[in-house]
């Protein structure tokens, strides 16, 4: 049955009511949003921060700075906020100033380290090799505006990036490896310009580094699932051998005496999936209340 002239008079006027006033944004409690524009890279950043509700454990509050943060911030904070046998803890945000979850372009290009014969943009247009300009970013911009804000632990930082953001996690700990004592690369795109970081693993393991703590995570589809996805796709999943690459990395980081490793395949997850099981792991390999000073 249609609805009466009154209830269609009361769903217009409704309708009018709700087009005319802007619903707030949800945020979550206790998070501070800052824009931060680095000259170093030309962009805009969204940096949150999740300020903790309790006082600093000895040392000082450990911080666990996620990448991808658009995406990946509120899932991180809420965490470790809820899980059990955690130090209270400054959860930071890097994002891009968008609400998409994702700025494909940007990160692309910040993700991706410097490489030689690195065109300067990709098959799909997007620039590559910014990696470093961001690592001066967050080394001279935000750890500096987190340590002055707050009363962190210079020796408990973490970092932990998801496919590019993976691949620039390890990319740090290869060549800036005192700038975080934790890293945890989540299906990294270690397939990247032909293997490339597999040089910078080599290099890295010939040199003397500060000790540190590695988690590298994968899901286990990522190389997997070829039933149902097509020829093509198959085929791509193949080549990037995800899972396979993930734990030859694992494999090798463990042989060196100042790297613990830990290696993790999500069963049942595909590349995304494993962005947001990875961080159920990450949260309390990075704050847990049990973390020993080895540094």
């Amino acid at each position: 049955m249609g609805q009466s002239p009154r209830h269609r008079l009361s769903a217009a006027l409704l309708a009018a009511l709700l087009a005319g006033c802007a619903a707030p944004p949800v945020t979550l409690p206790q998070t501070e949003r800052h824009t931060l524009h680095a000259s170093e890279t030309g962009r805009d950043y969204r940096i949150e921060i999740a300020l903790p509700d309790a006082p600093p454990p000895a040392g000082g509050y450990p911080v666990l700075y996620v990448l991808d943060g658009n995406a990946s911030f509120a899932t991180a904070t809420q965490l470790a906020r809820a899980l059990r046998g955690l130090d209270p803890a400054v959860v930071v945000g890097i994002g891009y100033d968008t609400d998409a979850l994702f700025d494909m372009d940007a990160r692309n290009e910040d993700y991706t380290p410097p490489a030689p014969g690195l065109p300067s943009r990709d098959a799909r247009g997007r620039r590559e090799g910014g990696a470093d300009r961001l690592l001066d970013v967050i080394a001279q911009r935000i750890q500096p505006m987190i340590a002055a804000r707050l009363a962190v632990n210079p020796r408990r930082q973490a970092l932990f990036g998801h496919s590019y953001g993976g691949l620039f996690t390890l990319h740090t700990l290869y060549t800036r490896p005192a700038l975080f004592s934790h890293y945890i690369a989540a299906s990294p795109s270690l397939w990247w310009h032909d293997r490339y970081l597999q040089t910078k693993l080599q290099a890295y393991a010939g040199q003397r580094s500060p000790r540190a703590s590695v988690l590298i995570t994968v899901g286990a589809l990522e190389q997997a699932d070829a039933a149902g996805v097509g020829v093509e796709r198959a085929g791509r999943l193949a080549e990037r051998a995800m899972v396979d690459n993930a734990r030859a990395a694992a494999n090798a980081l463990a042989a060196l005496p100042s790297l613990t490793v830990r290696f993790e395949a999500s069963a049942n997850e595909d590349h995304i999936g494993n962005l947001y099981a990875s961080l159920l792991r990450a949260v309390p390999f990075a704050l847990s209340s049990n973390w020993i000073d080895t540094r």
